[in-house]
């Protein structure tokens, strides 16, 4: 009997957008750094584990809804 495995690369390419088990939306600029879009607090950090997101498969708007 043979048995082939392939396995999906891990690597990720920068930039890329990861979202966590409790829905937060990172989209990650170098490692473990990126801009959060969700919730929509939009804090820049240096210390996101990205080891701890998926690749985002959704879609996402950005938009100026703001009247000044």
């Amino acid at each position: 009997m043979k048995v082939t495995v392939k396995e999906k690369s891990e690597t990720k390419e920068y930039p890329w957008i990861g979202i966590s088990g409790d829905r937060t939306i990172i989209l990650f600029h170098k490692y473990n750094a990126g801009i959060c879009l969700s919730p929509p607090s939009l804090s820049n950090f240096d210390d996101w584990d990205q080891d701890n997101f998926k690749p985002f498969e959704g879609e996402i708007v950005l938009s100026n809804s703001c009247k000044i």
